[in-house]
């Protein structure tokens, strides 16, 4: 009886260990560029994201303080299965408050969004 105890109470801690992991294997935010809350003395030449796994980056913008997305955004080239995104600045960002808007979707099918703050304080 004690060994169908032992053997049910293995079972249960493998099938534990195999469902819980694949839930915390989604793809986070590791770094960006500028990095939350930096304050800028001149504008940043390009954003960047990068991700703790391969994931397919869908959006990637910059919003300014009216909520209104900078045009001039230049999204480049990446791989088939990349770790981060990046776009090139091309219009310069007036002094202000802004927001790096991204979502990308995991290698596990997990879809993912946030946002990074950053403020210029000149050209």
């Amino acid at each position: 009886m004690k060994l169908v105890r032992l053997s049910a109470a293995i079972v249960t801690i493998l099938l534990t260990v195999a469902t819980v992991g694949p839930v915390f294997a989604h793809a986070m935010l590791e770094a960006s560029e500028p990095v939350e809350g930096a304050v800028l003395s001149a504008a940043p030449r390009q954003v960047m994201v990068r991700f703790s796994e391969p994931s397919r980056i869908t959006a990637l913008r910059v919003i300014n303080e009216a909520g209104q997305e900078v045009g001039g955004l230049r999204r480049e080239a990446s791989r088939a299965t990349p770790t981060s995104a990046t776009a090139t600045v091309t219009s310069p960002l007036a002094p202000g408050g802004y927001r790096v808007e991204w979502r990308a979707m995991g290698s596990d099918g997990h879809v993912m969004s946030g946002t990074v703050h950053f403020s210029v304080t000149s050209r």
